[in-house]
């Protein structure tokens, strides 16, 4: 790798374990100390008339011995089919949730991930001059005077406590090693790849913030995902995937945009739902995130050795430097083709062109697609 890697592995802990055993046992390896925070998701809502419901579930940071965060161990709401949706709640084990996001970023502020309900949320229930109201099975609401929904505090039901995604701060070098050295506890612990996990890589995005770069990446990557997920071995049961929108695709062959600076560039896409959920996430691309400013791989299985996903990684890296040159690729020829022409070293270019003929073929010959 020639710049920072950040890599978020999707893991399972085993029956009687959690997540913060994993966070613990890093810390320990690192000789340093575990915090714990709400880590904040969003999922679907079967209420009508709320699309979503916000949450936050316990995460856990991890700091080295130097006070610097090394990674973060957090709850994935897509991991599912290995959970036992009937299972009680463990003691300790508690979520927030909310229909309204602004609500529920004061709460992540506020509602002290460290203690047990109801004192975890003295803190919120005093800036609205309120206190927590008991409610079945363990429950806690939060309203306003004027009896206005606030956030319900309750137990962590179905085993939520295993769901387990290792997240990387950014790793600046000696790259496999420090992420070997992380992967390699969870093995030890026993922790395992869930039905529906991944692993996602993200590279720093500001190489790909400027007009051309920008849609060289994304002309080759869209007509080549179909044999992305092929080569990369898409997990099937893998959700929150897919295409880019259309429109964003459309902006990009406008005649002038090659000439355009990257706050032009930003206003052209404004109002096109550019999601998160997608094989590539350019989101924080265009958006420019502060604190994740990043493009991310979304579409490699859960990997537990460092090598496969630098192999991954470095894949990505050379779509990106590619895409800042003057090199064309026929995308029409497809992903073993276009091998050729990015700039990969010769060990990956061979490991990625027997890949490809392998993959590539069964993909085709079988006519079925990787699943989203």
């Amino acid at each position: 790798m020639n710049g920072r890697l950040g890599v978020e592995v999707e893991l399972l802990a085993p029956e009687g374990s959690s997540r913060r055993v994993l966070a613990e046992a890093i810390a320990d390896q690192l000789c340093g100390a575990v915090e714990p925070f709400l880590f904040p998701d969003a999922e679907p809502s079967k209420l009508g008339g709320t699309a979503l419901f916000h949450n936050l579930t316990p995460g856990f940071r991890i700091r080295d011995g130097a006070g610097a965060i090394a990674a973060w161990v957090v709850d994935d709401i897509t991991l599912q089919l290995d959970l036992d949706r009937e299972a009680p709640p463990v003691e300790g084990w508690w979520r927030v949730v909310s229909d309204d996001q602004r609500l529920i970023e004061l709460a992540a502020r506020h509602v002290d991930a460290a203690l047990h309900l109801p004192d975890a949320l003295a803190r919120l229930a005093e800036l609205f001059g309120v206190v927590p109201e008991p409610g079945p099975g363990g429950m806690w609401r939060l309203r306003t005077r004027d009896g206005q929904p606030i956030a319900i505090a309750a137990p962590l039901p179905g085993a939520r406590h295993r769901g387990a995604e290792l997240v990387t701060a950014p790793i600046e070098d000696d790259h496999e090693r420090r992420l070997d050295e992380l992967l390699s506890i969870a093995v030890g612990l026993g922790f395992t790849a869930p039905a529906e996990g991944a692993t996602h890589v993200h590279l720093d995005a500001a190489p790909l913030r400027h007009a051309r770069t920008f849609r060289r990446f994304a002309q080759l990557i869209d007509p080549l995902l179909g044999d992305l997920r092929a080569v990369l071995e898409l997990n099937p049961r893998c959700v929150r995937l897919g295409a880019w929108p259309r429109e964003l695709l459309t902006a990009l062959d406008a005649p002038d945009w090659d000439g355009l600076e990257w706050p032009a560039v930003q206003q052209r896409l404004d109002g096109i739902r550019i999601t998160k959920y997608c094989d590539v996430n350019v989101r924080n691309v265009v958006l420019g995130a502060p604190d994740k400013d990043t493009v991310e791989l979304r579409i490699l299985p859960v990997h537990v050795e460092a090598a496969a996903i630098l192999r991954a990684a470095r894949l990505l890296e050379s779509i990106v430097a590619w895409a800042g040159g003057d090199d064309e690729i026929d995308v029409d020829a497809g992903l073993r083709s276009a091998l050729g022409t990015l700039p990969l070293d010769a060990a990956d270019r061979r490991w990625w062109e027997e890949r490809a003929r392998s993959a590539i073929s069964s993909s085709r010959g079988t006519g079925d697609a990787p699943a989203s």
